[in-house]
């Protein structure tokens, strides 16, 4: 499970937002503050998956001519973070962020971007607050253990945080497989981790958690369930895996790949990608 020392800023961000509501209420009672109509604190349910298609042995074919199946494939996600701001914005942030003394920004501070001037500034109007593992072979969708909370603002995007599971062997995402072409097939495996040694002033530890500009767009309401499933057929999309013939075999005969070839590169450009892996999809709320 996240730690709440490794979410706390993120999670401070989007509390805020969340307590503009509390702040209104003490101030004008039950007629609200001035221009936030429709505005009240909710929860819904959130829950996250494989694609519907995955299988246990999930088969696809890359660009490349490699016949891909995985047998493993298991990842940790959240907490999830959404924002108010629209896929690829460029430049300033929308008018009702500029307002010059406007209530908004007195108590909710503006989410950016870290240096990606594509994506201006948002607000996060709602936030999962906890990690669920799952099984991407499956389409079977787990639940968050807490609900989601936030405010019935229109949502544009989502933002997905990596962290490390020890049940994952300190990784964010484990896969295992093989790759076939010719009538050659090179049994594989391999991990997405979070490197906290990596981390630089330019790049941070917590941008380099966050996959950002995820699109999705839905109010949120008591009455929807917002489902996350990733697809990571897109992550070996170009993968030649004739790379990792000059490897060593591991113990369990695969050949496992990593950030230094191509195989690795690629599968984390995937998984960092803000379209194709990551797929959101708002539901009704299932009731017994």
């Amino acid at each position: 499970m996240t730690t709440r020392n490794t979410i706390t800023r993120r999670a401070l961000t989007a509390a805020a937002t969340l307590a503009v509501l509390g702040v209104c209420t003490f101030a004008a009672g039950i007629e609200g503050c001035a221009n936030t109509t429709g505005l009240r604190r909710l929860s819904f349910a959130a829950r996250a998956g494989g694609v519907e298609s995955a299988t246990p042995s999930m088969t696809f074919a890359t660009r490349t001519g490699w016949n891909v199946t995985l047998t493993e494939a298991r990842a940790a996600v959240g907490p999830l973070y959404f924002n108010t701001i629209a896929p690829l914005e460029t430049g300033r942030a929308p008018a009702r962020t500029r307002s010059r003394f406007g209530w908004r920004e007195l108590f909710v501070p503006l989410a950016h971007a870290h240096g990606e001037s594509h994506f201006a500034s948002g607000r996060i109007v709602a936030e999962v607050n906890n990690q669920q593992e799952i099984d991407l072979l499956s389409p079977a969708l787990s639940p968050f253990a807490a609900p989601a909370q936030g405010i019935d603002e229109p949502v544009r995007t989502a933002e997905l945080w990596f962290y490390n599971r020890p049940s994952l062997g300190d990784a964010a995402v484990r896969v295992r497989g093989t790759a076939a072409r010719e009538g050659r097939t090179i049994p594989f495996s391999g991990a997405f981790a979070i490197d906290p040694s990596e981390a630089t002033q330019e790049q941070p530890i917590d941008t380099m958690r966050q996959v950002r500009g995820i699109p999705v767009e839905f109010v949120p309401d008591e009455e929807i369930t917002v489902e996350l499933r990733a697809d990571l057929r897109p992550c070996f999309a170009n993968a030649d895996f004739s790379e990792l013939e000059a490897l060593p075999a591991q113990r369990d005969g695969t050949r496992r790949f990593s950030k230094r070839d191509n195989v690795g590169a690629g599968f984390e450009a995937g998984l960092r990608s803000a379209r194709g892996t990551w797929l959101f999809h708002i539901e009704p709320k299932q009731t017994r």
